[in-house]
C-alpha cells in the first residue's frame, strides 16, 4: 500500500503551522493533499479518521482551526511513526558482526583511561602498570576500547611491553583479526611484524589471502614475516620455491624456512640439491621440521658422515674444522622431532661412539668466546650454538680472565691445547627434546633401549633423563621402574622431571618446554599430556628421593583437586618453608602451600627473620603477600615477628620499626 499521500499531507500541515491558521482557507495545496488521502480511507479506520479531521480543518464553517490543526497533525505523525521504514537499492546482504568486545561499564574511568594511555603512549612505569592491571583487572582487556589500544601497543617503543601484548592478543579469537588487518602497512616496522605474528598465530592458513596481498610491496622484516607465514598453506609450495630464486638475504632464508613445512616431495628435492653444496644450511633449515622427506634426508646425511667419522677418528692427530663442527652441531639438532627407521638407526650408531663422539676442534677453529658449559636448568628454552665445549685446562682460562701475569701465561698455554665439543652428552638431551616435539611411541621405546642397554655406566646415566621422559609419556606405570633406577646415584632425576607440571586449565599433568630457533628468531611451545595417572606412590618417590631441586618439581606438581596428596604435600612444604632462607625458593613453597589449601602461617615469617642474616623490607612484603592464611592470621604472625625485632633477635637492614608497624596497619584496616 502506497502511503505517500500521508507524507504530503503532513508536509502541508507543518507548513500551515508556520504560516498561520488564518491562511488555511486560501491554501489550495493543503486542500489537494486532503483529497489525495481519500483513496486510503477504505483501507483502515484510522485513515478514515485522518480524512475526516482533515476535511473538518479546511471546511469554511470551522471556527476553532488551531485545535483542529493540532488534532489532525498529531494523528498523522503517530500513524507515520508506525509505518516508517528505510530502504536502499541493491541486493540484500547479511550484516557481518565484529565482536571486538563490550565496554566494561562498571570499570572506573580513571583505570580505563590510564590503561589506554599506558598502552598507546611512551613513559616511565607504563610496562609495570599494564602488567599489574592485567593481573588485577583482567576483565578490562575484554573491553573493545582496550583491544584497539592493545593493537596500537604492538608498536610500543618498549619492546617488552609490545611482546607481552602480542602474547595476549594471540589468545584472542578470530574476531580480533579485522583490528589487526586494519591500516596494515606492509612497509612498516616492528609493529607490523608483530601484527603478522599475531595474525598467523590465530588464523594460520585461513589468512593466506592476506599474506599474499600484503606481500606485494612489503619490505624488510615485514616481508620476511609474511613469507614465513606462507608455510601454513600447502598451496603456496610453488610460490615459495619461486621466492627462493627471486628473494635475497633474510627474505630468501625465510622462504626456505617456510618451504621445509611442505610435505610435498618437491620440497624435499629442492633441499637435496642444496645439501650437496651447503649441508650446514640445509640442517639449519630442517630444524624442528617433522616432514617424512626431512627425516629421511637428515638420517641419510648423518649416517653417511658417521661412518666416515668412524674411520677418521682412528687418527692420532684427529681434529675437525670449523665447517665440520657446524655440520655436526646443526645436524644433531636437526634430529629433534624426526622419526622413522632411518632416524632410529642414526641414534643407535651415534650411541655406539660413546665418548668418542666428543669431537676435538683444530686449534684455529675456536675462541675463548665460545660457551664452555651446557645449561640444563629450568629456564632452558633454547639450543645454544656450541652447547658442550670444554677446555681441558679450566684453571688457565680463569687465570687469563683475571688478567694476572701468571694467568696470561697459563692462557697462552691453554691456547695450544684442543677444544672439544661434547656431543656424547648433547645427543641424549636432543633425544629428550625430540620426545616433546614428536612423542612417537617408537622414539620413546628407543630412549629406554639406549638407556637400559648401555654398556658403560656413564652412557646409561646420560640417557636416563630421556628414558624417564619416555616412560612418563608411555601408558605403562613407571613407579617401580623409577624406584629401581634411582638406586644408581648418578642418575639425574631433576633433568628427567624438569619440565613436569600440573596444568590447572587442562586438569592434567603435562611435560612442556620452549625451543627457540635462533636461525629464524622464532620460539615454539610444546606441551604433551602425561598418559599415566600420578598417584600417591609417585609423589612419595619424589619426596623421599632427597635429590637436589626436586622440591621445585613438587611445587609445580600440585593438583588442588587431589585432597589426599595435597594433605601430604602441605606438611612437606610447611616444614621446608620453616627452614628456608632463600627468597626465591621460599616463595615457591608458599605458593604451593596455598594451592594445597593451607590456611595457616604460624612461624613462617618469624623463622625467616631469625634464620636470615640480612632481611630487607621487600623480602617481608613478598613473604607476607605469599603466605597462606587470612589477613587476620597474617597480622598475628607479623605481631609475633615484631616482638623478635624489638628484642633484637631479628633485624631489617633497610627499614625502620615505624615502617614495619605501618605495613601491619595496612592489613589491620582490611580486617
Amino acid at each position: 500500500m502506497d502511503i505517500t499521500p500521508l507524507y504530503e499531507l503532513r508536509n502541508r500541515l507543518r507548513t500551515a503551522m508556520i504560516a498561520g491558521t488564518n491562511l488555511l482557507s486560501d491554501d489550495f495545496r493543503l486542500k489537494r493533499a486532503v483529497e489525495a488521502v481519500r483513496p486510503l480511507e477504505q483501507a483502515a479506520p484510522v485513515f478514515a479518521k485522518i480524512g475526516e479531521l482533515s476535511r473538518n480543518l479546511v471546511a469554511p464553517q470551522q471556527e476553532d482551526k488551531v485545535n483542529a490543526l493540532l488534532q489532525v497533525i498529531t494523528l498523522v505523525d503517530a500513524v507515520l511513526c508506525t509505518q516508517g521504514m528505510v530502504g536502499t537499492s541493491g541486493e540484500i546482504k547479511e550484516i557481518s558482526e565484529n565482536h571486538f568486545g563490550t565496554a566494561v561499564t562498571n570499570a572506573p574511568y580513571s583505570v580505563v583511561k590510564g590503561l589506554i594511555e599506558a598502552l598507546t603512549s611512551s613513559g616511565s612505569g607504563h610496562y609495570s602498570y599494564v602488567l599489574d592491571t592485567h593481573e588485577l583487572y583482567p576483565e578490562l582487556f575484554a573491553d573493545y576500547r582496550i583491544k584497539a589500544a592493545m593493537v596500537q601497543a604492538l608498536g610500543a617503543g618498549y619492546s617488552e611491553l609490545a611482546d607481552r601484548v602480542a602474547d595476549w592478543l594471540k589468545e584472542e579469537g578470530e574476531a580480533i583479526l579485522p583490528l589487526l588487518e586494519k591500516d596494515f602497512n606492509s612497509k612498516g616496522k616492528k609493529e607490523m611484524v608483530r601484527r603478522v605474528h599475531v595474525i598467523e598465530a590465530i588464523a594460520r592458513g585461513k589468512a593466506n589471502d592476506f599474506y599474499i596481498k600484503q606481500l606485494d610491496g612489503a619490505e624488510k622484516e615485514v616481508r620476511q614475516a609474511l613469507i614465513y607465514a606462507l608455510r601454513h598453506n600447502s598451496d603456496n609450495l610453488e610460490l615459495l620455491m619461486e621466492l627462493t630464486k627471486t628473494e635475497k638475504g633474510n627474505a630468501k632464508k625465510m622462504a626456505c624456512f617456510a618451504l621445509v613445512y611442505m610435505k610435498d616431495e618437491r620440497a624435499g628435492e629442492f633441499f637435496k640439491k642444496m645439501l650437496a653444496k651447503k649441508p650446514q644450511d640445509v640442517m639449519e633449515y630442517v630444524f624442528l621440521s617433522d616432514t617424512e622427506w626431512s627425516s629421511k634426508m637428515v638420517a641419510e646425511s648423518l649416517k653417511k658422515q658417521l661412518l666416515l667419522l668412524k674411520e677418521e677418528r682412528e687418527k692420532e692427530d684427529f681434529a675437525i674444522t670449523k665447517e665440520q663442527a657446524d655440520f655436526w652441531d646443526k645436524g644433531f639438532k636437526a634430529l629433534i622431532g624426526k622419526s622413522g627407521d632411518e632416524i632410529m638407526e642414526v641414534y643407535r650408531i651415534a650411541a655406539e661412539f660413546g665418548p668418542r663422539l666428543d669431537l676435538p676442534l683444530e686449534k684455529k677453529a675456536y675462541q675463548y668466546s665460545y660457551a664452555y658449559t651446557f645449561n640444563f636448568g629450568p629456564e632452558e628454552s633454547s639450543i645454544m650454538s656450541y652447547p658442550l665445549v670444554e677446555i681441558y685446562n679450566r684453571t688457565a682460562i680463569r687465570g687469563n680472565q683475571q688478567g694476572s701475569q701468571q694467568g696470561n701465561q697459563q692462557g697462552r698455554m691453554a691456547a695450544k691445547q684442543l677444544c672439544t665439543i661434547r656431543f656424547s652428552a648433547a645427543l641424549p638431551y636432543y633425544l629428550q627434546l625430540s620426545l616433546f616435539v614428536n612423542p612417537d611411541k617408537r622414539l620413546c621405546e628407543l630412549a629406554v633401549e639406549l638407556y637400559e642397554n648401555g654398556d658403560v655406566q656413564k652412557r646409561r646415566t646420560e640417557y636416563f633423563p630421556a628414558a624417564l621422559t619416555a616412560k612418563l609419556l608411555m601408558e605403562e606405570d613407571c613407579c617401580d621402574w623409577l624406584l629401581e633406577e634411582l638406586k644408581v646415584k648418578e642418575n639425574n632425576l631433576y633433568r628427567g622431571l624438569i619440565r613436569l607440571s600440573y596444568d590447572e586449565e587442562e586438569k592434567q599433568y603435562v611435560l612442556a618446554t620452549n625451543i627457540y630457533n635462533g636461525a629464524n628468531n622464532r620460539q615454539w611451545r610444546y606441551k604433551r599430556p602425561i598418559r599415566q595417572k600420578f598417584g600417591e606412590k609417585f609423589i612419595d618417590i619424589l619426596i623421599e628421593c632427597h635429590k637436589a631441586n626436586i622440591e621445585t618439581v613438587l611445587c609445580n606438581c600440585v593438583n588442588p583437586e587431589d585432597k589426599k596428596i595435597c594433605e601430604k604435600l602441605k606438611e612437606y612444604f610447611y616444614q621446608k618453608a620453616l627452614r628456608e632462607i632463600r627468597p626465591v625458593f621460599l616463595s615457591g613453597y608458599l605458593r604451593a602451600l596455598k594451592q594445597c589449601g593451607c590456611n595457616k602461617c604460624e612461624g613462617l615469617l618469624q623463622n625467616y627473620l631469625v634464620n636470615s642474616r640480612r632481611v630487607e623490607y621487600w623480602e617481608i612484603i613478598s613473604i607476607v603477600r605469599d603466605m597462606p592464611g587470612t589477613n587476620e592470621r597474617k597480622l598475628e604472625e607479623m605481631t609475633k615477628a615484631l616482638e623478635l625485632i624489638r628484642a633484637g633477635k631479628a633485624r631489617i637492614t633497610n627499614a625502620t620499626e615505624t615502617w614495619y608497624i605501618g605495613f601491619m596497619e595496612s592489613f589491620r584496616k582490611e580486617l
